[in-house]
């Protein structure tokens, strides 16, 4: 497996390096130092962080792609999060249906997916740091 150094795990996971290193001096993640003092990540552990199981996981039925979207916190603020299309659907379409717009799905809060809506993902992005579609391609593959 590869091992990541800190810079390179904190992208991997989404979080600042300090987040990172709380999580390791915590416990929650498991790290080992290089004789310089370094910190190393093991894949395997950030995975396990994660929650990615080890076995290929299998692709989920969009009911089940947007009811684990439902249960997840927003992205931003981490109040309760409701899915939010970054493929939008458009109007007169049959939302039940399997489609690969459900698979853009992210949470958001209310506040969020509104500002979303009105400023655009550009400008979100820019204004709280985040790469949505990342975000969302994180979901879709469990990672």
């Amino acid at each position: 497996m590869k091992i990541y150094k800190i810079t390179e795990a904190s992208d991997y996971l989404g979080v600042s390096i300090n987040t990172l290193k709380t999580l390791a001096n915590n416990g929650k993640i498991k790290s080992f130092k290089t004789t310089g003092e370094h910190r190393r990540f093991r894949q395997e552990d950030l995975d396990a962080y994660m929650g990615v199981e080890k076995e290929k996981q299998e692709k989920l039925t969009v009911k089940e792609h947007l009811e684990k979207v439902r249960k997840m916190h927003c992205l931003v603020c981490g109040r309760q999060g409701e899915p939010h299309h970054l493929k939008p659907i458009g109007m007169g379409r049959n939302r039940k249906r399997e489609m690969p717009e459900h698979y853009t799905a992210i949470p958001l809060c209310r506040k969020h997916h509104i500002e979303i809506e009105t400023i655009g993902v550009e400008q979100f992005n820019l204004k709280h740091r985040i790469d949505v579609w990342r975000e969302a391609f994180r979901i879709v593959n469990g990672v």
